[in-house]
């Protein structure tokens, strides 16, 4: 009589007493695929390859011969592969891709970058441009007639203070030093960006030389 390969998996396993829930869990295999291969229903598996593999690890776990065990496999079903064909693997069919459905995708994505970048833009126009004052703190008394104010803008943007434009650096950044009269002082910084867009910090500064 042929062996089923099938009933030669299940038996070696009943004869080690080792349980279906066992072999998956050390196998790292679902369990329904074991199950599958001790029952033949090798229209589980998504193709043959698919099945050959999980039936040599199988067999190899039982302490049978693997080379054995396909073989009886290949001889019972590799002449009719009907059982495999039957299932396909399954999943979302996707698109296949055509070169008009690429170039299409292609115009979307200039489309968004361009109107991203557009935006983006229009985000730096609208709103205020950054104004941060490092020196002086606010209220600060100083013993000099000269004082170094630094701080920072948008780069681009044109800086006064009261009044008077002073140089940025590359990436908005300024330093520069400033004469006081002696007594209060009200320093006034002005950033104005492309658009228009002011913002304003008032520094006072009390000169006590």
């Amino acid at each position: 009589m042929a062996t089923v390969v099938g009933s030669y998996l299940k038996k070696a396993r009943e004869e080690k007493g080792i349980s279906l829930e066992q072999a998956a869990s050390e196998l790292k295999i679902q369990q329904k695929f074991l199950e599958a291969l001790e029952d033949q229903q090798f229209g589980a598996f998504s193709s043959p390859v698919h099945a050959t593999g999980f039936l040599k690890n199988y067999s190899e776990y039982l302490g049978l011969d693997a080379n054995q065990i396909l073989a009886f496999y290949r001889r019972d079903f590799g002449d009719a592969k009907r059982t495999l064909e039957e299932v396909k693997p399954v999943g979302v069919k996707l698109p296949w891709v055509t070169p008009d459905k690429l170039a299409g995708l292609l115009i979307v994505f200039i489309f968004l970058a361009f109107f991203s970048y557009l935006l983006y833009q229009y985000s730096i126009f609208v709103k205020l441009p950054p104004l941060s004052v490092e020196n002086p703190p606010a209220d600060a008394k100083v013993k000099s007639l000269q004082i170094v104010v630094s701080g920072r803008t948008a780069p681009g943007a044109q800086l006064k203070i009261n009044g008077q434009e002073v140089n940025l650096a590359g990436d908005g950044s300024f330093s520069q030093s400033i004469a006081l009269k002696s007594g209060a002082n009200a320093l006034t910084f002005t950033a104005v960006n492309k658009a228009g867009r002011v913002s304003q910090v008032v520094r006072n500064v009390v000169a006590e030389p």
